[in-house]
């Protein structure tokens, strides 16, 4: 296991709403948008996405200005620190976002594209690095995950269980790996696939 120290993921979950802000610049498909993050301009904080609520885009968002951002979109956010290049981020048109947390005096560059299907809010690289992307594991009693922090690939996984014994994924299907990327204290490795009709599932947490 490779593990990358630094890098911060927030992601605030629950429905989100349209917000009413008429200053703020209005993102357009195919035109960068550029801001210079200030608290003493408010305008510069916030930005509108492009197109109507029914669309679905994908924004980059990039600074080559390292630190801790996020931002917001109703009660759904996201956010990044060092070492992440910035952020792929999903959203419907017409939504407006804020900066709630970000370097004051960063210059921020905003890019959108229509995205109606498969979409996936990500970062974009380390350090002008793109992460090693695992392919969909599928029916096997492989592990592979990638994600920033980890690079985890086993041919196989397996743990003990007290009074249980030896616990694998042979003949299992429909494995998952995820988990929370977490912070430079806490990690988090889940797990998941199905064995004789039975969903199991390994949870591993780290401080």
């Amino acid at each position: 296991m490779l593990i990358s120290a630094g890098l911060l993921l927030v992601l605030l979950c629950g429905s989100s709403s349209s917000l009413v802000a008429a200053t703020c610049p209005s993102v357009r498909v195919g035109t960068p948008t550029e801001l210079t993050l200030s608290s003493s301009d408010p305008d510069s904080l916030c930005f509108v996405a492009p197109g109507e609520a029914s669309q679905q885009y994908r924004l980059t968002i990039r600074t080559p200005t390292y630190g801790r951002y996020q931002i917001q979109r109703g009660s759904s956010g996201f956010g990044w620190s060092r070492p992440a290049d910035g952020i792929y981020y999903c959203t419907p048109g017409a939504f407006v976002i804020t900066f709630g947390e970000y370097v004051a005096g960063a210059t921020v560059t905003i890019n959108a594209r229509l995205k109606p299907s498969d979409c996936v809010s990500d970062f974009i690289g380390f350090n002008g690095k793109v992460p090693i992307k695992a392919t969909d594991a599928g029916d096997t009693t492989a592990v592979y995950w990638s994600h920033h922090m980890y690079y985890l690939k086993a041919s196989e996984f397996k743990f003990e269980i007290p009074g249980e014994g030896t616990v694998t994924m042979r003949n299992g299907s429909s494995v998952e790996i995820s988990g929370d990327p977490g912070s430079e204290t806490y990690i988090s490795i889940e797990v998941y696939w199905t064995l004789g009709g039975k969903r199991k599932r390994f949870l591993n947490t780290e401080y």
